[in-house]
């Protein structure tokens, strides 16, 4: 990253992020709504002309995607369950900003990406600011059909199958996460190889049964 486009991301687009919540320096962001917790990084190409802007939104009684817990004051935009990048309607994938040869073409670049932030970003993530909506609408029937429009951008449909049991027995709906870690359970048999989240699925639906007990 040139230092032009760093010294921009630092005066314009850190104080968008800090006076909506965001608490942070250099790259990455992070913002604590409740058990909500939200993460921006701007993450660099491998070219080093370029970069991209990285959004996570996770819980504080959910474990990371290591399955370590999860600590709202260091948790990484890689370690959120759900994640997704920063585009416009109009990109056909991800969205990079150039870092610019000059510093005018620097400055630019900044100015549009906080606009598109402002346009797309801070909907998206407001969206998913009010627990546990919009994560108690979704189903394991739609899961299963592979409709995941109400959720954030997930990493592989097992890993989403084993965060919404999760976040359904934390929210006491013991249904829904026994249906979703029997989905677990079924996708994984149906698939044959071993994983390392059948152990998950087996110990939460064991505690669903004791629950139930």
């Amino acid at each position: 990253m040139t230092p032009d486009f760093r010294a921009n991301l630092k005066t314009k687009f850190a104080p968008v992020l800090r006076a909506s919540g965001f608490s942070g320096s250099g790259r990455t962001f992070r913002r604590l709504t409740g058990v909500v917790i939200q993460v921006v990084h701007v993450q660099g190409s491998s070219s080093g002309e370029a970069c991209c802007v990285n959004l996570g939104t996770h819980f504080t009684f959910l474990p990371t995607t290591l399955e370590n817990p999860a600590d709202p004051q260091a948790i990484r935009e890689p370690d959120c369950e759900f994640r997704w990048r920063l585009a416009t309607p109009d990109d056909r994938g991800d969205h990079w900003w150039d870092y610019g040869y000059n510093e005018f073409v620097a400055e630019r670049s900044v100015q549009h990406l906080v606009s598109t932030y402002e346009a797309f970003g801070v909907s998206a993530l407001e969206e998913y600011r009010n627990f546990p909506a919009p994560f108690d609408r979704v189903t394991p029937d739609m899961v299963a059909r592979g409709d995941l429009r109400l959720l954030p951008g997930a990493p592989t449909t097992i890993r989403t199958v084993l965060a919404l049991a999760r976040i359904s027995l934390h929210c006491s709906r013991f249904g829904a996460a026994r249906d979703f870690a029997n989905l677990g359970l079924s996708m994984l048999t149906e698939r044959g190889s071993p994983s390392s989240l059948l152990p998950k699925f087996r110990d939460l639906a064991e505690k669903l049964r004791q629950t139930a007990g």
